[in-house]
């Protein structure tokens, strides 16, 4: 082959696969770095959300609707998935959890901002996610009602620990407003715009807010007045006390004095009782949740935990799932991916066209080469024999340039770090997992660049030796197409 045509050959695949090895590069640090940090404080390794037909993570429903409040599935059974994961001995710790969207605002500075509300056990959630840090006050204990912020929502909302947060959702034409104090201000590992939107509340302040009565216990219903379930509180309306009241004269046949005292002290007790949620009057504690969030064992693959929780779930039939971080995270940590599979079809696309050029230069060496095609035919070479020789001459090309373009990309990707570029866009830091660019190039990495490089010379040997072994020895020593 002509050294101009290796050499135009060797430039393009070496400019491509450089290309390919530094982007990846880029892509592999800045999602693990996503995932360090989703994974200690948001998602944890697994989650177990119930099976639906719409797209749904930890942040909630994320359908696109506009009208009113969607009702989150919940998980069934939940005691019975409860008891598999102490089962796993993978499993060092898992939390359960409601989500919901609300408004949080600060009574007393009028500031208003969009909140994505964690319901949880405080201590057990915290215990999961290991990478959120307590930066003042403290969690609140089981049975509180108390509120956890983010250091940036306290900064925006002005509020401390000891402060009260309220909450507001509009559902449908009605509103509905709850409050509760600030027991702590928490952080994250790293800045991202999804967790400064997140803030942990007690259960019962949640179930009040969402009106999930019926998230509680059969059993701690019935300890409400002899099992007679109380009346909910969206039903109770105060007027209905005295809308058929009437007033009790001294000496009139409406009753004793004795039955007049006991209806009115079954009116207070209706009064005293209608404004709590049924959540309050649970002794048996709640058995169904949105959503788990687990931590494995150190070591322990998530991916094959998941595949064989999914299995055991499928055996028993249980409609519910398991998933891994990025699906847990749902569209914050999805885009990631997506933006990884598009910029590499943009690199495909380029190969692709290049491709053609190196196809063509292939053709080109072979038809100048026919005398030398034809010799060798003339003097007993096989068509096996030319056939070799030239995918050995197309693969010492194609593997010289991915050698090169593997060393341009990671020569690329010191160069980057060393440039030490950083951002202050809060788009950018989410964008990259963080305030610095950062580059590592994984054995991963340059095995798809080399995978790539053999695939790139299998195709391109295909069509010119095709043309090599149908040239008639005769006429290629004669010169002639």
């Amino acid at each position: 082959m002509s050294r101009k045509s290796s050499v135009v050959i060797v430039i393009f695949i070496a400019f491509s696969v450089s290309l390919l090895v530094l982007s990846n590069a880029v892509f592999d640090s800045t999602e693990r770095g996503v995932e360090k940090v989703f994974r200690s404080g948001f998602t944890g390794d697994f989650m177990i959300r119930p099976v639906s037909d719409r797209p749904c993570s930890l942040l909630g429903d994320e359908t696109p609707i506009v009208g009113e409040l969607t009702r989150m599935e919940s998980l069934v059974p939940f005691d019975g998935i409860s008891g598999l994961l102490r089962e796993r001995a993978e499993v060092e710790h898992f939390a359960p959890q409601f989500s919901g969207m609300a408004f949080a605002e600060n009574p007393a500075a009028g500031t208003r901002i969009p909140v994505v509300l964690f319901a949880v056990e405080a201590e057990r959630y915290l215990s999961v996610m290991d990478g959120i840090t307590l930066l003042s006050g403290g969690a609140f204990a089981d049975g509180e009602r108390a509120a956890l912020v983010n250091a940036q929502m306290a900064e925006t909302l002005a509020l401390a620990p000891g402060d009260t947060i309220q909450f507001v959702i509009a559902d449908g034409p009605t509103f509905r407003i709850r409050a509760a104090p600030v027991s702590g201000v928490f952080s994250y590992p790293m800045e991202n715009e999804t967790l400064t939107r997140i803030c942990l509340v007690d259960v019962e302040t949640f179930s009040s807010l969402m009106e999930l009565n019926a998230a509680v216990s059969s059993g701690a219903e019935e300890t409400y007045s002899g099992g007679e379930q109380g009346p909910a509180e969206e039903d109770f309306n105060l007027d209905d006390l005295f809308f058929e009241s009437s007033d009790i004269v001294a000496g009139a046949d409406s009753g004793s004095d004795a039955d007049a005292a006991d209806e009115l002290a079954a009116m207070i007790a209706l009064a005293q009782t209608a404004g709590r949620s049924t959540a309050e009057f649970s002794a048996a504690g709640i058995s169904s949740w949105h959503f788990l969030t687990g931590r494995l064992k150190e070591g322990v693959s998530d991916r094959s935990f998941i595949r064989r929780l999914n299995q055991s779930f499928a055996e028993r039939g249980w409609p519910v799932e398991a998933v891994n971080w990025r699906y847990a995270g749902g569209i914050s940590s999805l885009y990631l991916y997506w933006l990884r599979v598009i910029f590499n079809i943009g690199i495909l696309v380029v190969l692709g066209a290049g491709f053609i050029v190196v196809n063509n230069t292939l053709i080109i060496n072979v038809m100048s080469r026919t005398k030398e095609i034809g010799t060798m035919r003339a003097t007993g070479a096989s068509g096996n024999y030319v056939s070799v020789l030239f995918m050995t001459e197309t693969f010492l090309l194609t593997l010289t340039a991915g050698i090169a373009g593997a060393f341009l990309g990671w020569l690329g990707t010191l160069l980057l770090n060393a440039a030490d570029v950083s951002f202050s866009n809060q788009i950018l830091v989410q964008l990259f997992g963080g305030h610095t660019l950062e580059a590592f190039v994984s054995g991963k990495n340059l095995l798809q660049a080399f995978f790539l490089v053999v695939v790139l010379g299998v195709i391109a040997w295909i069509y010119p030796v095709r043309i090599a072994l149908s040239t008639s020895p005769t006429v290629a020593m004669q010169g002639e197409e």
